[in-house]
Parts: structure tokens; C-alpha cells; sequence
């Protein structure tokens, strides 16, 4: 799985995974405990991208979610990432083009603005 995940990054494309059996093939188990695979699956992502998406990178090692778009007309709304509680605890900061984001923490969702130019890219870190 860590291995699709990986590939459809490369290729910018969406995945979503779809399990209602515990077991090795779950990201929990029979006792809702987490599997090998809830890391791979439980990881910041931008979810809505408010434009055309040109890149976008996690580096667990710095606890940083890289996101690059060009903003499109006529699309409205934020940037929205999922950040999950065991790598941003307490939400993420916001650096580079974006605004200082909206934290939602019951949906683990950080809603970026855009900020001005032909291509906003910004980096979330760990809110300390």
C-alpha cells in the first residue's frame, strides 16, 4: 500500500482506500487497535485545492506538508489539508504565499487562503 501511495504521488493523483473487514487489510483491528497500515493510510494531504494543483510533498522527517497550486478563476474557497493528530497535534503554522490558515480541529482540516501570484505555494509545520 505504502508503495501505491508513493506512486500516485508521483503522479499527483488522488487515492482512497476502502476497508470494512479487520484484519492485516484494515487500519484497525478486531479490537480497533492500529495496524501496519493506518500510518500509511493516516498522513497529511491536501483534501481541496482552490485551483489547479502543481505539487505537493510530506517529509515525516521535518513534519512539513509542502503545497503548490495556481489559483483559477473564478474557483472560490480555501485550500483545505488534513492534518492528523499524531504528527500536528495542535494544528499546523502556515508559511510561504498562503494566509495563517483557519484551524478546524474537529475535522483536522487547516483552510488555507490563497495568497496573490501566478503560483501560491506554502509550508505547513507543527503549530508548537
Amino acid at each position: 500500500m505504502a508503495k501505491v501511495r508513493a506512486l500516485a504521488d508521483d503522479m499527483g493523483a488522488g487515492t482512497a482506500y476502502w476497508s470494512n473487514d479487520p484484519g492485516s487489510w484494515a487500519p484497525w483491528d478486531q479490537n480497533l487497535k492500529p495496524t501496519a497500515l493506518l500510518p500509511v493510510l493516516d498522513r497529511p494531504e491536501p483534501r481541496v485545492i482552490a485551483g489547479d494543483p502543481v505539487a505537493y510533498a510530506w517529509d515525516e522527517r521535518s513534519r512539513t506538508l509542502s503545497v503548490s497550486w495556481r489559483p483559477a478563476e473564478g474557483v472560490r474557497g480555501d485550500t483545505e489539508v488534513y492534518l492528523p493528530a499524531r504528527f500536528f497535534p495542535r494544528g499546523g503554522v502556515v508559511a510561504g504565499d498562503g494566509s495563517a490558515g483557519i484551524w478546524d480541529a474537529n475535522s483536522r482540516t487547516l483552510h488555507i487562503a490563497s495568497g496573490g501570484g501566478e503560483t501560491v505555494s506554502v509550508r505547513v509545520t507543527p503549530r508548537a
